[in-house]
């Protein structure tokens, strides 16, 4: 399995992040990390739901039916994402639950395909508020979420921080997926279907090459 690629990306003069991109072998499941450095009188949840109510993926489940071999999409008008909250003291104990997290798996079934952690520095003496050093991890399931997209969310991000109105978007990732059903998928499809001739569906890929266990259920083709 390859290691993590870094990339740096800055929101603005005084805020910055980076995300760690892990190439999961877990086919179509790879992680997307956004590690952001917030400021004191943070609003970023607010801001990240205003971003979820305008994106349809960001409320959808996910879920393989077994006997037709397909993924099926669950789209919810409201839809509450899984928020972990956790207080450290030091950076060794934040590594440690940035690994535990970036290898847990999605439950699309259940939790969706977008998750938040909050990583709190136990010298924050207001713990209903963030302060500068402590953490907001986005995590994003590879069925909603990929490279591409980094820019837009930390944008959408930025102008809702900022008190800018956010544009609902004129078309949403179903219809790109409706747009990609009518391209020449004969040579993926042909691709695919010799990989995985003979795979029995009710059972977990074995992927190989990882030596951590992993105890997720596949969630994709």
């Amino acid at each position: 399995m390859e290691h993590p690629q870094k990339l740096a990306l800055v929101l603005d003069d005084q805020s910055l992040t980076y995300a760690e991109l892990l190439h999961s072998s877990q086919l179509l499941a790879h992680h997307l990390t956004d590690r952001c450095q917030i400021q004191p009188d943070d609003i970023v949840a607010q801001c990240v739901d205003r971003s979820i109510e305008m994106h349809w993926i960001f409320r959808t489940q996910l879920m393989f039916d077994a006997k037709s071999g397909l993924l099926r999409q669950s789209i919810h008008d409201r839809f509450t994402y899984p928020i972990r909250i956790s207080t450290i003291n030091d950076e060794q104990e934040q590594a440690k639950l940035l690994h535990e997290e970036m290898w847990t798996p999605f439950d699309t079934e259940h939790d969706g395909v977008f998750r938040c952690h909050l990583i709190q520095y136990d010298h924050n003496h207001q713990k209903d508020r963030l302060s500068n050093g402590d953490l907001v991890v986005f995590y994003f399931h590879h069925g909603s979420f990929d490279g591409r997209a980094i820019d837009l969310f930390l944008g959408e991000l930025k102008v809702a921080y900022s008190g800018g109105e956010l544009q609902s978007p004129c078309l949403q990732y179903i219809d790109y997926s409706f747009h990609e059903r009518k391209l020449a998928m004969t040579e993926a499809r042909n691709y695919w279907s010799e990989l995985l001739q003979d795979y029995g569906w009710d059972r977990q890929l074995n992927l190989g090459g990882t030596k951590k266990p992993m105890s997720a259920r596949r969630t994709s083709r």
